[in-house]
């Protein structure tokens, strides 16, 4: 099962005014696009205690380096 973010009532117009937002904040100001940054990753939750085999450890240090 995967869980989503469902639309509620009001989320069009404030979809819509984020756009217009930022088109406004771009219109003659190319260089404000660089410094947008956007993702639609979101952080894991869990309905149930997962198991330690399932989670991964990113380090550029071993896990058992002295």
């Amino acid at each position: 099962m995967q869980m989503v973010q469902s639309l509620q009532p009001g989320d069009n117009e404030q979809r819509i005014g984020f756009c217009e937002d930022m088109l406004r904040r771009l219109d003659g100001n190319d260089d404000q696009l660089n410094n947008l940054w956007m993702s639609d990753e979101a952080p894991p939750r869990t309905i149930k205690p997962s198991s330690n085999a399932s989670r991964r450890r990113w380090s550029n240090i071993g896990q058992y380096a002295a």
